[in-house]
């Protein structure tokens, strides 16, 4: 079976997104900890991080979690090019992806990861060099698959036909249901494809009188400001999301999508997705 195939088979059709408020510092550790140890018990197989969110903690929480738990049923997806300091500008030469790389998998104690992603890496960059770079990654064992993570529209078509992309990671929600052909065709080449924001960053959560923590502040803020942006709701006749099991359900209906990812920090919410996940799974069958 090649690597791509494995681990199509592996991934879960929710991911636990490990980013955002949840790796921040003012989120426990132990809580964020206990989330992921909650994810693999209800069938999510799919974890997603980088060394850009809160300067690799997000990596840090995510390896504490991981040594509880098999590591061959888990797909661990990291990103390279956008380093952990914030002062650091992106650097996607192949001598830089490797060191990011080798640098996520001592924060995240794991050999390998199962996808590196490009995080912005632009059409630009794409050259014989850093195709050249990206397989020596995966001859050295670092990563199994590499993907672009991006939500250029351009270079999201041109990924696609890319040979160098096992993956493609963008935006494919109910505010930007075009996106879903672009899927299509991404799994038609055989590519991996994951939906980034699957649950559009929850624009309909604008009600202050829901806010209960410091982590509702900052998803309201986040939701408020993309609804300003949003006026439209995206081509293609898709509805207006009327809640989050709307949104997710509408992602999971995408048969291209390999995986959804989605992020929280509560152990209620993080149910909600899951029972959308096993309704569709049922609902497929």
């Amino acid at each position: 079976m090649s690597d791509i195939d494995d681990i199509r088979a592996r991934c879960s059709r929710l991911g636990f997104g490990c980013a955002s408020y949840w790796a921040k510092t003012v989120f426990p550790r132990q809580r964020a900890i206990g989330l992921v140890h909650d994810a693999v018990e209800l069938g999510i197989t799919v974890f997603d991080t980088g060394p850009m969110y809160a300067a690799g903690e997000a990596e840090r929480r995510l390896g504490a979690a991981l040594g509880a738990h098999r590591r061959d049923p888990l797909v661990i997806m990291s990103k390279a090019g956008e380093p952990a300091s914030a002062h650091a500008p992106k650097d996607f030469s192949p001598a830089a992806i490797e060191h990011s790389a080798r640098a996520s998998l001592g924060r995240l104690g794991i050999e390998h990861l199962d996808v590196l992603w490009l995080h912005g890496c632009p059409r630009s960059e794409w050259n014989d060099g850093l195709r050249r770079g990206l397989e020596q990654l995966k001859s050295l064992g670092l990563a199994r698959l590499v993907g672009l993570n991006t939500f250029d529209a351009d270079d999201i078509a041109a990924a696609i036909d890319e040979p160098m992309f096992d993956a493609l990671m963008f935006d494919i929600n109910l505010l930007r249901p075009e996106n879903a052909m672009a899927a299509e065709r991404a799994a038609a080449r055989g590519k991996l494809v994951f939906s980034a924001a699957a649950l559009a960053r929850a624009p309909w959560n604008r009600h202050w009188w829901g806010i209960r923590a410091p982590s509702d502040v900052w998803y309201w803020l986040r939701a408020n400001a993309v609804r300003e942006k949003s006026v439209r709701v995206g081509e293609g006749g898709a509805a207006k999301p009327e809640s989050a099991a709307h949104a997710l359900t509408w992602v999971l209906d995408q048969a291209a999508v390999t995986c959804a990812l989605v992020n929280t920090t509560r152990h209620a919410h993080l149910r909600e997705n899951v029972a959308c996940m096993r309704a569709q799974v049922r609902g497929s069958d």
